[in-house]
């Protein structure tokens, strides 16, 4: 099936200078010329250690965070797997029609495992008023999450979210080391396509600061002339769906996945999804299919670790599939190195305790 594309008006990453990649701090040179945010960017911040040498890791320090910030003491690696953990067989729904990945019914990532709390750092629950469950989100700063477009377009009043962070089971996000914030305002890129689901990005503002510990951290944003590679191993998480049929049960344990960065020109194949895929859209998964994101796990993170940075980067926020883990129709993810700046122009003109010191 095929679907329109939106051809809109909009300025690509162009000025692209050199931008390291940023973990819990706002960018200085978005701040306002009259201000000082005390939020610079640095080289190489985030958690150091090498996910293939475990044996070497340090996790001492944790640079580069929000002032006031606690390191955070890694104890768990997605990578890692004990006799326990089973991958369940899905059952392929076919449908070949496109799908948001919001959460109609149940939730669960589709052929993934159960991740322990302590292992998706940054990963973030969203409820609905009236839904529960509805959708997934990033941290990326103190007071500010990500999410999908498409999320916030169905409930677009802030007051009708609240986020949950720092748990893995959802029937612990009332407890500690849980924490749980209202949201005051949700910024929704002005050119979502409701029908493709291009440009499908959300910020969401927390009334409150997160404090950051060994549960909860904000993952890095890429700079915008990141390239994650094709074949790249990342990991998708969330509480979705564990097929499309509508009847799976609920899980209540945060699912992960190891998928594969797959490039737009594969992507975009005819036996693939033709021409579905716009250049703010990424895509990951398997070539045979059975891992993936589903309904449920919408807006919740891509992500990828970089040896040579020495972090976790946000690759892609879930946007949407046709079914779920089928063969060749991988799950689609809004790009972040395309929204990286669109995401930090955003905060800045929305977050007035980013220019509170004057030069």
């Amino acid at each position: 099936m095929k679907i329109r594309t939106k051809r809109s008006e909009y300025h690509t990453n162009k000025l692209a200078p050199f931008f390291p990649a940023l973990c819990g701090v706002f960018p200085q040179q978005y701040l306002p010329t009259r201000s000082v945010g005390g939020r610079s960017s640095i080289t190489n911040p985030g958690f150091q250690f090498n996910p293939m040498m475990p044996e070497n890791d340090t996790r001492t320090n944790v640079t580069g965070r929000v002032t006031g910030s606690t390191p955070a003491s890694i104890l768990q690696y997605p990578w890692q797997t004990t006799s326990s953990d089973v991958i369940p067989t899905p059952h392929i729904a076919n449908f070949q029609q496109p799908l948001n990945r919001m959460l109609s019914v149940e939730p669960r990532v589709m052929g993934g495992q159960d991740s322990p709390v302590g292992r998706f750092l940054w990963q973030v629950s969203l409820w609905a008023e009236g839904r529960g469950m509805t959708c997934g989100g990033s941290i990326i700063l103190k007071n500010w999450i990500l999410t999908a477009a498409h999320c916030t377009a169905a409930k677009p009043k802030a007051s009708s979210w609240t986020a949950y962070v720092g748990m893995s089971a959802l029937s612990l996000k009332d407890n500690s080391p849980a924490q749980k914030r209202e949201i005051s305002q949700i910024i929704q890129n002005s050119l979502y396509d409701d029908i493709t689901y291009d440009y499908d990005v959300s910020l969401m503002k927390l009334k409150s600061d997160l404090v950051f510990n060994d549960y909860v951290q904000p993952i890095c944003l890429p700079p915008p002339n990141h390239v994650f590679p094709p074949g790249m191993p990342c990991y998708v998480s969330g509480w979705g769906e564990l097929d499309d049929s509508g009847n799976s049960p609920h899980p209540d344990v945060l699912q992960h996945a190891q998928i594969d960065i797959i490039s737009n020109e594969t992507c975009s194949r005819p036996d693939w999804l033709q021409n579905m895929v716009t250049s703010r859209m990424l895509c990951a998964g398997k070539i045979e299919g059975k891992k993936d994101a589903c309904q449920g796990d919408s807006g919740g993170p891509l992500s990828c670790y970089v040896p040579d940075e020495g972090v976790w980067m946000l690759a892609g926020s879930v946007s949407w599939g046709i079914g779920c883990g089928q063969p060749k129709l991988p799950g689609v993810y809004a790009r972040m190195t395309f929204f990286t700046e669109w995401i930090w122009r955003s905060i800045a003109q929305n977050d007035q305790t980013l220019a509170q010191t004057e030069r």
